[in-house]
Formats: structure tokens, sequence, C-alpha cells
């Protein structure tokens, strides 16, 4: 059987073979069940990538999986990254080019010759956040999307809790927001002409036959975790107590600014109580929200922010934490490690580290969150509990 992948990230082949900087954002979960699929006697593979990083469309093997570059963006997108390091420049110049810089003809014509060529049995489309969904309809061979988050929802809630008036003072999250409201059309458009489409929850599931209810959708929660996470236990009485640990990037979505708020609640019962957040965080923008509510709060002492996280530190933090908490403002995102190097998220009840140890927070504003924390409060100590979100995803912290 030929399969054929497309992937929004690229794979370690990818990145060795293209001299690409790791930016950490690497996509764990499609390089480890790419490997255990190239494994397997009867199965070729081929994964396809496109990117601005690509100056002309190439393809090389690799350990049994023939890898496909496409090259995306044009000189628009050239110019946007060589003006990298003048940052407000940039920021103008993808201002400037917002529109016309994300033209997908030719890249998604490149796309539809590698099918052409390659002839797969069944291709797979990882995500709805880029174009490639769009060749649903247009190949002929059976095409499955996997949902990996549902932008038109996350647009809903990009802000969480930054008030209005601070948005415009934060122009790398404003346009980053603008982008995903633009690609959220796009998505719905991917929704509505492809048929098949796997996901890891009932949310996914739900949200897609809202908006295409003649879609047949199929459950892969058991997708690939990076074999770091699958050794090691958890234990309560190893772990130091009432230690958070969480992963973020640096988008309000996220909530950790939220988070923050949870702290400093229950630190009114538990004056000890921590929270390290592994991930990125620039010193502008939502970064500096960030720190300055970590600063207000009083949390400096308590609130360590460790940056880049690779797998072997997130496992040491995991099993030091005496919880792990996770964002549930987007309630598509399951129990998950989502750092620097991110594990995967359907697999979690199958690392005896992570299974009891996940819990979730989704923060509202003003007395009905501080109610509910006063609430949760009595529920520290209990790990393995987890969130049940309240109206309009208001709730607290639940250890």
């Amino acid at each position: 059987m030929k399969l054929l992948w497309f992937s929004d990230t690229a794979t370690p082949a990818v990145r060795d073979e293209l001299g690409i900087v790791d930016t950490g954002n690497r996509a764990g979960w499609v390089a480890n069940a790419a490997r255990a699929l190239a494994a397997r006697d009867g199965i070729e593979l081929g994964i396809v990538w496109a990117s601005p990083l690509v100056s002309e469309r190439r393809s090389f093997v690799r350990g049994n999986v023939t890898y496909f570059c496409v090259p995306k963006g044009g000189w628009m997108q050239s110019v946007s990254r060589r003006l990298g390091a003048v940052p407000p420049a940039r920021r103008l110049w993808q201002a400037l080019t917002f529109w016309p810089r994300q033209s997908t003809r030719g890249p998604l014509r490149d796309c539809r010759r590698i099918v052409d060529e390659y002839r797969p049995d069944l291709v797979h489309v990882h995500g709805t956040e880029s174009f490639y969904g769009l060749l649903g309809g247009t190949v002929d061979v059976p095409v499955i999307v996997t949902l990996q988050g549902i932008l038109i929802e996350y647009a809903k809630v990009y802000w969480g809790n930054v008030p209005g008036w601070r948005r415009p003072l934060m122009p790398r999250e404003f346009m980053s927001h603008l982008r995903m409201q633009r690609n959220a059309r796009r998505e719905a458009g991917i929704i509505r002409r492809n048929r098949y489409f796997s996901g890891r929850t009932h949310w996914d599931r739900e949200v897609l036959l809202g908006l295409n209810p003649g879609a047949k959708f199929y459950s892969d929660g058991a997708r690939l975790l990076r074999p770091d996470f699958y050794g090691p236990e958890w234990s309560l009485q190893e772990c130091t107590r009432h230690r958070l640990y969480t992963t973020m990037t640096a988008r309000p979505y996220k909530g950790t600014d939220v988070l923050v708020e949870a702290l400093a609640l229950l630190r009114q019962d538990y004056p000890d109580i921590t929270l390290r957040v592994g991930g990125d965080l620039p010193d502008s923008g939502y970064g500096r929200y960030v720190r300055t509510r970590v600063q207000r709060l009083g949390l400096g002492d308590r609130v360590s922010l460790l940056g880049f996280v690779e797998a072997a530190d997130i496992v040491r933090e995991l099993r030091s934490a005496h919880a792990y908490a996770l964002d549930g403002r987007a309630p598509g995102h399951g129990p998950a490690v989502r750092a620097g190097r991110r594990g995967h998220a359907g697999a979690a009840h199958r690392s005896r580290l992570l299974r009891r140890q996940i819990c979730r927070f989704a923060v509202g504003k003003g007395a009905r969150a501080r109610a509910r924390a006063g609430r949760d409060r009595e529920q520290y100590g209990y790990p393995d509990r987890r969130l049940s979100r309240g109206p309009g995803g208001c709730g607290a912290l639940i250890l």
C-alpha cells in the first residue's frame, strides 16, 4: 500500500537534508508514526512538506521514506525572512504583503503533480491549518484529513483574558490573530470539500459534523508519543508537593496568564506552591504581558519560565511536578504534552508518566472564577482529578 502524507512541519530527515536550523517545532508524532509505518512490510510512504525555506521542488529518500519538498511563499516571503533581524521592518513588510503573500496556487499545483507522479492509494493530510486540504476533490485518490485543532473555534477565544485595550500593543499577536482568522476561512472550505476526517476527541467530532454533516469521522486517539515518555513513572510520594508544570506557546489562547492568576488564588492556601513553565516566551508582546502579570501578582519567586525544553528535561519536570496543568480554554486539545519538543496528545493514557498527572485549567474572570477556585482548593492532593468545564468555559484549577 502506498501512502502519501502532507505535513506542515519539517521532519528531522527534511531538516537534516536541507540544513534547516531547528526551531523546536518538530512534529514528533509525524516522525514517530512515519518511522513505525516504514518498518512494516508492504507499506510505501511519502511525505510532502511545503515551506518558504524550500527554494525549489526536490525529493530524496531516507530510511525507506520518500520526502518531497515544495517551495511556498515566493519572493515576498523571502524578503520577510531577510528582514528578520529588523523586527519593526519585518512587521511592516508582513502587513503590506498580508494578502498577496499567502497565494497557494503554485504550491497546490506542485502538490497535485506529486500525487499524480507518486500514485498513492491514500492521501493523508495532517491538519487543517495549511492549504493541503484543498487537494480534496481535485485528485483521483481518497483523502483523509487529520484534525490537529480547529482554527474556526480557536480564533473565537484567541485573546483569552487579555484586555481589549492591550491587544493593539501586541503587533506580533495581532498579526497572528489576523492570520488565524484568514486561515480559518480557508479551513471552512477544506472541511466542506472533504469527506473523511480523523481526530482525537468528541469535541473534534461534534465541531466537524456541525460544519459538515456528511463527513465521516474516525477516532485516532492512539497516536505515538516519543519513546522518552513511555519508560519513566510518576509517583506522588516522589514528586515535589504543590509544584505545577505546564507547557505553552506564546499565544494568548494558550492561557498562561490565566494559570498565573490561578496560582495567585491558590497561594492563599498553599504558600509554597510553585509553577514551572516550559516553552519560549519572548520579551515583548504577550510574553511581556505574562511577565508583568507575574510581577504585579507578587509571584516572581513562585513562577519559573524555563524557555525551550528538551524531551529528557520534560520527563524530569513531569516526574518532579505534583501535577501537569493543561489549558482547557480551547477544548479540543485533550490530554497532551505540548512543549518545545512536543509529545503526542492522544497517547497520554498509555504513558504511565502522564496518565495520573494531568489536570485541566480554564479560569474565567471575576467572582465566578474566584468562587470556583475556592471550591476546588479542597481537591488539592488528588492529581488524577480533572476539571469539568463550567458554563462558557469558566472554571478554575483542580489539582
